[in-house]
């Protein structure tokens, strides 16, 4: 089941909408009625999808959002960089 208009705060809409224009049409609701929204890696592109909840509450903690679908992803884009690969 997805939901058309998700309620999120502005820091997280703009970062899901920044990644992933059309955000909104992929969010997927959980057995306990929790959303998840996708956000796609910006060294491979695999998609992962994170809990909404998870996401509002690294925002209120000046947390960083996720970019990465893993820590090689990561890895990888620290060295492109160091390169001037951006």
């Amino acid at each position: 089941m997805t939901i058309r208009n998700p309620v999120v705060s502005q820091e997280v809409e703009q970062h899901l909408t920044a990644r992933l224009p059309g955000w909104q049409h992929r969010v997927r609701f959980g057995r306990g009625g929790g959303m998840s929204v996708p956000i796609p890696c910006e060294v491979c592109g695999k998609i992962v999808f994170h809990n909404l909840a998870n996401l509002e509450a690294k925002v209120r903690r000046g947390d960083r959002l996720p970019r990465y679908c893993s820590q090689s992803c990561m890895r990888r884009s620290v060295a492109m960089r160091r390169e001037g690969r951006t």
